[in-house]
């Protein structure tokens, strides 16, 4: 009985140290990747428009405000029990806004999102967003240059949601063994709590995301 109570507490652990991983990834992921579009767009024109560069400069700095934020209320909800004052966490209805933010860095954006998927929150919204930022943001690292397609919609026969992500411009470049992959693990881990699946690679001009996550259950 005591090695079973110290196998759920050390099992207990390593969850939450997963958790908390992806969390601090996701969040300084999305955050650097926006950053950098806007500074790289700042350097580009520093020399020929003043204006637009310094433009692109104050919306870097908010966007690391913003995050610092985050990264506060993050740390002091891990610091207590209560749970009830927690801030809301983001639903598909959020993509309209997490989208426009990309946009404003420079990254070429379309999104086809259905009626039926465009409120969806709890468990699933928040999943659905979380993944869209994450490959959103893997394309502002690795291909800023390519053009992306965000598409959410909802199965009505198998209540399933499905979420695609794709960029089309320059290949992907090969993965490199030592590269770890956290932001792919992450979002297959989110994928997967939730009892849904995660497909993610190259294409012949860039990288394709696709996620199917159940709705019975979550509401």
């Amino acid at each position: 009985l005591e090695a079973a109570r110290e196998a759920l507490a050390d099992q207990a652990v390593a969850d939450e140290r997963r958790r908390i991983a992806r969390e601090l990834h996701d969040l300084a992921g999305h955050t650097l990747a926006a950053m950098l579009l806007h500074v790289t767009g700042a350097r580009h024109v520093l020399r020929r428009d003043r204006d637009e560069a310094e433009r692109a400069l104050l919306q870097a700095e908010a966007i690391g405000r913003g995050s610092l934020d985050q990264i506060r209320s993050t740390v002091a909800s891990l610091r207590t029990s209560e749970r009830g004052t927690d801030p809301p966490l983001a639903g598909s209805a959020d993509l309209v806004g997490l989208v426009e933010e990309y946009r404003r860095a420079g990254l070429e954006v379309s999104t086809a999102v259905s009626s039926p998927a465009a409120g969806i929150e709890g468990p699933v919204g928040t999943a659905v967003h979380r993944i869209s930022r994450e490959a959103l943001a893997n394309v502002a690292r690795h291909a800023p240059g390519n053009r992306v397609e965000l598409a959410l919609d909802l199965d009505p026969d198998s209540d399933e949601v499905r979420l695609v992500v794709t960029d089309h411009g320059s290949a992907a470049a090969s993965p490199q063994p030592d590269d770890g992959h956290f932001g792919l693990m992450g979002m297959r881990e989110r994928a997967r709590a939730l009892g849904g699946d995660l497909d993610a690679g190259p294409t012949v001009d860039g990288w394709r995301v696709e996620v199917r996550l159940p709705l019975v259950g979550t509401g």
